[in-house]
């Protein structure tokens, strides 16, 4: 049961869902990031305001058809957006409505996989929060897609679902991401330094900047992450991705093609901004051997990071890296060269989860939404005021009993 507007509480035969204001539950995120790797999951007892306790942390990944649909759906989705045909965020075109149904049943799959193990461990998922998988994020023309449906997912696994969070604060004028950093703020109460930059380095790289209490949180899209390498070595070498940035240490930067890469014009627009898997162009280096290619993308990559110190108020005194990027050893030794001061270290060295801290974000954010706090700020997303969001969907009634679950 889709609620399109965040301010509905009633739905009719729905149990709703409450939370008292100092009360926790026990909630399950769910991100599908668009490195295309799988589903990472966490599971934490939150209030959404101060209080956590990360209860656990999960993958499944993706079945190489299930990324071969979503690379088709992706293109699907540009190819109607950009022929003016896709004008809303439910509208499935192309291999769309095939990959949204593959990716509900994956999706519900793992749900119920990691509830049953954590009622096992003693602890009962009350909430879900639910990014599915982003095959088109144009917040330019105020549209976002994620791709796995939370009506079904709820009434699958029987308890509440948040998903589709950033939709409304791209029709209060936001960009609708970044999201997480909500939960780097909550995180960032637990470390000592100040200023912190959380860096997460996924399909596309985001920053989240936050100084001493009472200063406002700065967060936004740097530019690419790991897309353009990991799209350049699958169709160079066939692998995934660049395993420990090993084929990118072999080569050398081309400084030409270096900066056609940095003149490319999001770079270069001011927060708060947002992108797009597809938003930079390699062609740059389509005709470098693929060590070469690599070694500059790398530096690209490590380069546009550095360069967010530009519309901070100060730079940071530890850059947090986390995502996937961050097992690049190329790229975290060239992000160290292009910083212009402070340390920079893997999420783990500050005794944080790299790999899954976008799941936790997402449990993070459907406590806060379910109690209507803010999970967005003007100076994260750039809408008009602090807002909370997402489409809540409660089960309408008890989910079937499969045999194994």
């Amino acid at each position: 049961m889709r609620v399109g507007k965040l301010e509905k509480d009633i739905v009719a035969g729905a149990p709703l869902m409450r939370l008292d204001e100092d009360e926790s539950c026990v909630a399950l995120g769910l991100m599908s990031g668009t490195s295309m790797d799988g589903i990472d999951a966490a599971v934490m007892e939150a209030d959404g305001v101060a209080r956590f306790e990360v209860l656990g942390h999960f993958h499944r990944p993706y079945e190489e058809e299930t990324r071969d649909l979503i690379r088709r759906a992706c293109a699907d989705a540009r190819a109607a957006h950009e022929a003016g045909t896709l004008t809303n965020r439910w509208q499935r075109p192309g291999c769309l409505m095939e990959a949204d149904e593959a990716l509900t049943k994956v999706h519900i799959d793992f749900a119920r996989e990691v509830m049953a193990e954590m009622e096992k461990r003693g602890h009962k998922v009350r909430l879900l929060g639910m990014h599915g998988h982003t095959v088109l994020h144009a917040p330019e023309k105020g549209i976002t897609i994620q791709l796995a449906d939370g009506d079904e997912v709820a009434q699958q696994v029987g308890e509440t679902v948040i998903w589709d969070m950033r939709a409304h604060d791209m029709e209060h004028g936001g960009q609708g991401a970044p999201l997480a950093p909500a939960w780097h703020m909550a995180l960032a109460q637990r470390l000592p330094m100040r200023p912190v930059m959380f860096v997460n380095i996924g399909g596309v790289a985001n920053v989240t900047w936050i100084g001493e209490e009472g200063e406002d949180p700065h967060a936004f899209d740097a530019g690419p992450g790991n897309a353009l390498m990991d799209d350049l070595v699958r169709e160079k070498t066939g692998a995934p991705f660049d395993r420990d940035g090993a084929l990118a240490a072999k080569g050398v930067v081309n400084e030409d093609a270096l900066r056609a890469l940095l003149a490319q014009a999001p770079l270069h627009a001011a927060p708060p901004r947002s992108f797009d898997r597809h938003a930079f162009d390699a062609s740059p280096v389509a005709d470098l051997p693929p060590e070469d290619a690599l070694a500059t993308l790398c530096r690209f990559t490590a380069k546009a990071i550095a360069q967010t110190v530009e519309w901070l108020p100060r730079p940071p005194e530890t850059w947090v890296v986390t995502g996937g990027g961050r097992h690049n050893r190329t790229l975290m030794a060239m992000l160290a060269e292009e910083v212009p001061q402070g340390a920079v270290v893997p999420a783990e060295v500050m005794e944080l989860n790299g790999d899954h801290m976008e799941a936790e974000a997402w449990a993070w954010l459907a406590v806060r939404a379910l109690k209507r706090l803010p999970i967005t700020w003007p100076s994260t997303t750039g809408v008009d005021r602090p807002r909370s969001g997402g489409v809540f969907t409660w089960p309408r009634f008890a989910p079937p009993m499969e045999k194994g679950v």
